[in-house]
């Protein structure tokens, strides 16, 4: 099986007790909406930018058919993982979204709409779209939770995980029974060559934490933001790759900077690591530099004082 879910590709699982099926429904590269369905629960995880919500729908509509959405699930509070919502809750008015706590707080500040409408802008001139209705001000959340809640989908239960690192919210949703993981940012995105990379852009050590922390799960089927769903051991082999991809960056970046390298050499060194040729094709560079301008200084104060790093 490929790692990567092409827009409107869908992979069959045979679950320890519900079959079902997963579609990446999301219309353009980076702003991927994962859909699962089985025979009693419909639900989505993350949804993408603004501009292409009323596509998002569509593809929705085109797997369910005449069934509805039953919940949206958000890892957390950045703009190309929940700017989709509104047109889902416009179309499926029955929909339930599901956040946390942080995440709910969020999305109701002025400011922070600003700045989604803001790079929702700047996502859709990169794509070549000039016009479109912007519905971030019509964000909600339904259904509050926050680590350790449990929330029953019917077919599915899942315990709520904080993994912080990538932002201070993200989250990820864990199925004991199905030893299903529906994974976060901070736990890596698919790089190519059997890699996850770690985006922490809030904290190195909370980083390590949330990592350390899924790989004590059990865990048979994982879904990784922006890529798909693997299975079997594929999924601790991963995560620990983003584990290991994480210390070495860090190290790097830390040791560059005590010896004195610039700003753009150190810039240099995380694109060689982490902006390989698999993530060339589905990341632009700018987007890629905007991440790097927050982990490097992250980094470097987090860590460059640390005797023992």
């Amino acid at each position: 099986m490929d790692t990567k879910l092409d827009c409107m590709q869908t992979v069959e699982v045979k679950g320890k007790n519900v079959d079902y099926t997963v579609t990446n429904v999301g219309p353009v590269n980076g702003g991927e909406g994962f859909l699962f369905v089985s025979e009693n629960t419909t639900f989505l995880l993350d949804d993408g930018f603004s501009f292409c919500g009323n596509a998002l729908v569509d593809n929705i509509k085109k797997v369910l058919g005449d069934r509805g959405l039953d919940y949206i699930l958000l890892t957390h509070s950045h703009y190309d993982h929940l700017s989709g919502t509104p047109y889902c809750t416009r179309a499926f008015p029955d929909v339930k979204v599901v956040a946390n706590d942080h995440t709910a707080n969020v999305i109701v500040r002025e400011g922070a709409r600003a700045t989604m409408k803001k790079m929702n802008a700047a996502a859709a001139q990169i794509c070549g779209v000039k016009e479109y209705e912007d519905l971030v001000d019509q964000l909600r959340v339904d259904i509050v939770v926050r680590e350790g809640d449990v929330i029953d989908l019917g077919d599915f239960k899942f315990k709520v995980y904080g993994f912080p690192g990538h932002t201070k919210c993200s989250i990820g949703f864990y199925s004991e029974e199905e030893k299903l993981l529906l994974s976060c940012e901070t736990l890596g995105v698919y790089i190519g060559d059997e890699k996850l990379a770690c985006q922490y852009l809030v904290g190195y050590q909370m980083s390590i934490d949330s990592i350390d922390k899924a790989l004590s799960l059990d865990i048979d089927s994982m879904l990784i933001p922006h890529t798909g769903i693997v299975t079997g051991d594929r999924c601790k082999s991963l995560l620990s790759s983003s584990r290991k991809l994480a210390e070495d960056g860090a190290k790097e970046i830390v040791y560059g900077f005590r010896a004195g390298k610039t700003e753009k050499e150190l810039l240099d060194i995380l694109k060689e690591k982490y902006y390989t040729p698999y993530v060339r094709e589905l990341q632009p560079e700018p987007a890629f530099d905007l991440n790097a301008g927050y982990m490097i200084p992250m980094l470097i104060k987090e860590l460059a004082e640390n005797p023992d790093f």
